[in-house]
């Protein structure tokens, strides 16, 4: 699967375009192009295929005609859009295209922040014994499973996993710390099991 670097903006655009020094002005830039991307969309509006260097658009329907008479029905009919890469987008891609490989993404839960409703701290202390909240992304995981979960990890290496949830959805994670937690500095991790055998723990957070 390919991986853009990036997403590039309208602005960014203009930007990039600024920097080969053009005898124009920004805003000059700007008009031009709206106008122009402004015509593109009138010609394909106006039933035209419009060929440009780097692609060609129009419009057509989707859907299913049942017999040579059958007309446009909205609720079983579409008009779509088409762009397809010009002929001179394909011939630089073809010649000056680069490739690298990369590692696909992965996905893993992403812990952001840690409240201890104890202390009503924040990413601060841990209250063993007592209800904690963990917000983040992509938090969600199998409470019966015991390699997956929330576990705090202290400082020579041991772990104690969060038994007693309360709250357990993706986005946010409410439970209650172990009691038997020693004092001392701890980092939070939270393992999900994404069905391919392989545990994800998030980066390592440190309270």
């Amino acid at each position: 699967m390919v991986q853009f670097s990036n997403t590039i903006s309208f602005e960014q655009i203009i930007d990039r375009l600024m920097e080969r020094g053009p005898a124009i002005t920004r805003e000059d830039a700007i008009a031009v192009i709206r106008a122009y991307s402004q015509t593109i969309i009138t010609l394909a509006l106006e039933g035209n295929k419009v060929s440009t260097p780097l692609m060609s658009c129009g419009i057509s329907i989707k859907g299913v005609f049942v017999s040579q008479t059958d007309t446009f029905n909205s609720s079983r009919h579409s008009i779509e859009a088409t762009v397809n890469p010009g002929p001179e987008f394909k011939r630089l891609v073809r010649e000056k295209g680069q490739v690298q490989q990369q590692e696909a993404n992965k996905p893993q839960p992403n812990p952001l922040e840690y409240l201890d409703l104890g202390s009503g701290q924040r990413n601060g202390s841990i209250s063993a014994g007592r209800v904690a909240q963990v917000n983040g992304h992509r938090l969600k995981f199998d409470q019966a499973d015991p390699t997956q979960g929330i576990f705090f990890i202290a400082a020579d290496g041991s772990e104690s996993r969060a038994s007693l949830m309360v709250k357990n959805t993706a986005r946010q994670l409410i439970f209650e710390a172990p009691a038997a937690l020693a004092a001392g500095d701890y980092t939070l991790e939270v393992r999900v099991n994404y069905g391919q055998g392989t545990l994800r723990p998030a980066g390592s957070t440190l309270f």
